[in-house]
């Protein structure tokens, strides 16, 4: 889905070279190899204390009551989160979400997956725009994603 009027994004060789050696640097950094038929979940989870952890699962009820318990053990809260639908190659959604919220906060030392100063909606909008884009529609708001994602559009 397309907004009206919006321009058609362009990327240039030398973009496209840069985003597969990052691509490449992740796979290579997590010693996981890209499944196709990868089907799951990422979700966002924001903490009392301001953290925020992005993850992965097939089960993301039981993934999240589990950061929930964890978190309660040490005195703190999860103040929000997000879940996106089941999607193909939710490993790579997952860590292209990891590498956005790493360029746009900071990672928590033995965290890797937990970050200060990148904010719940931008990095759930992220996840959202990331699965979107994988759909075709590099343009989509978050609400047209998440939309597109839940077979409203």
């Amino acid at each position: 889905m397309r907004r009206r009027n919006a321009a058609p994004v362009v990327l240039s060789e030398e973009l496209v070279r840069d985003l597969m050696e990052i691509e490449q640097r992740i796979q290579a950094s997590t010693g996981r190899r890209q499944d196709p038929g990868d089907w799951g979940h990422v979700y966002v989870v924001q903490f009392s204390t301001g953290v925020v952890k992005v993850g992965k699962g097939v089960n993301p009820e039981r993934r999240l009551a589990n950061h929930s318990l964890q978190a309660r053990i040490h005195g703190v809260a999860i103040t929000a989160s997000w879940t996106s639908v089941r999607h193909a190659d939710h490993s790579r959604t997952e860590r292209q979400l990891i590498d956005y919220c790493a360029n746009h906060g900071t990672r928590i030392a033995d965290g890797n997956e937990y970050f200060t100063d990148v904010s719940f909606e931008a990095a759930r909008d992220s996840a959202a725009r990331l699965i979107a884009a994988v759909n075709g529609d590099m343009n989509a708001t978050w609400e047209e994603a998440q939309a597109a994602l839940n077979g409203l559009a």
